[in-house]
């Protein structure tokens, strides 16, 4: 019985990417319906004749635009964070730069030594506000995050294995308190040079 629907809630981060025609077709009762993200496709048909509902869509999403051309009611929230940009940055070590500003190094053992404004991620360095380190990461190399001129947060995994943090690491960041690991056994020199840290 399709009255009877009251609610629709897709799980965030589904592998859902389209709502074909009439799916809710005739659920005169239904009230709201959450749509994931990573929606793509919405066929014209699919919330015909379900009077009321109220959509839950991603800002600037494919299901927000679906709702403003269908003459539908929505309410926007916040997309989830995902992955602008990433690469290798040591043998076992990666790195992932996320929408909202968070750059999260992964893996295991050492990043690598960089040049002064040298690393992947600096070109991209007015967007970072937050680096995550990961608790297989023993070492961060020399001017890893040097330049980073938003950076105001640095996390390091709870369990983590960091034993060195390298020469002018966090050089030139807007870093205010930081929190370094008893696990850590080196902080070389400059490591958070011209900072409030």
């Amino acid at each position: 019985n399709t009255n009877a629907l009251q609610t629709v809630a897709f799980e965030e981060g589904s592998k859902l990417d389209t709502i074909a025609r009439y799916a809710f077709w005739n659920c005169a009762n239904l009230q709201t319906a959450f749509i994931p993200d990573g929606v793509a496709k919405i066929d014209v048909g699919a919330f015909l004749n379900t009077g009321s509902v109220v959509l839950s869509v991603a800002e600037g999403s494919f299901a927000e635009n679906y709702a403003i051309k269908n003459k539908l009611q929505y309410v926007s929230r916040e997309p989830l964070p995902f992955v602008k940009y990433s690469g290798t940055c040591g043998d076992d070590a990666a790195w992932e730069l996320y929408s909202n500003g968070v750059l999260k190094v992964l893996g295991n053992g050492a990043t690598v030594d960089y040049a002064a404004a040298g690393a992947p991620w600096y070109k991209y360095r007015n967007e970072i506000v937050k680096v995550e380190i990961g608790e297989g990461i023993t070492s961060i190399g020399k001017f890893n995050f040097y330049g980073l001129n938003k950076l105001t947060e640095v996390v390091f995994a709870e369990n983590g294995a960091l034993e060195v943090i390298g020469w002018g690491a966090f050089g030139y960041t807007a870093i205010e308190e930081i929190t370094i690991p008893a696990t850590v056994k080196a902080l070389n020199d400059y490591a958070f040079y011209n900072t409030n840290a």
